[in-house]
């Protein structure tokens, strides 16, 4: 099975790190893990422009 992690915290090496650290560690014994760092991206919330459902493409506003 694959597992996607999301992690969301914007404090690198905190609480949050830890925990996901720790589950990853065990869950990766019998999974697939990938751990993504929203903090890592710039993320811009919805502004209800529906293009996502217009285009099917990542919009940028």
């Amino acid at each position: 099975m694959n597992i996607l992690i999301l992690s969301g915290s914007p404090r690198n090496n905190g609480n949050t790190d830890l925990l996901v650290k720790a589950f990853s560690e065990g869950a990766a014994k019998k999974h697939h893990i990938e751990i993504v760092s929203v903090r890592d991206y710039t993320v811009h919330p919805c502004t209800g422009c529906n293009a996502c459902f217009t285009y099917h493409v990542q919009t940028k506003h």
